[in-house]
């Protein structure tokens, strides 16, 4: 693996909180429609960075446990996950994200053990 590694991303948008806008991330992939989400007063209709951000962590546990797996020669049939991201106030008011509980099966693992002890990595 050669480092540094670049991944550029850009978006543009106009004005107002109920404009969706377009963003793109990486060559080749598609535009991305985001948006601000209801709960911040927008219309909901577009990814909003809290959709992404989620979607990001939950990518990058699947992608980096697909090459871990491939180089320790551990074999599965498939892995799928689901995410909640939660955003909330603390004692001050201020708004943090509090947790992001992710939660992934393996299915079709040759070795369960093996498969499980990675998981847990």
């Amino acid at each position: 693996m050669n480092t540094p590694m670049q991944f550029p991303a850009s978006a543009e948008s106009k004005n107002g909180i109920n404009v969706d806008w377009s963003a793109h991330a990486s060559a080749g992939a598609s535009d991305l429609v985001c948006g601000i989400p209801k709960e911040f007063g927008g219309p909901g209709t577009g990814l909003s960075p809290e959709d992404l951000f989620i979607s990001a962590l939950l990518n990058c546990y699947i992608a980096t446990f697909k090459v871990i797996a491939q180089n320790s020669k551990i074999e599965f049939a498939s892995i799928a996950g689901s995410g909640v991201l939660t955003l909330d106030k603390d004692a001050n008011g201020e708004t943090w994200f509090t947790e992001a509980l992710l939660k992934l099966q393996v299915t079709g693992a040759a070795n369960a053990e093996r498969t499980q002890r990675l998981m847990e990595r």
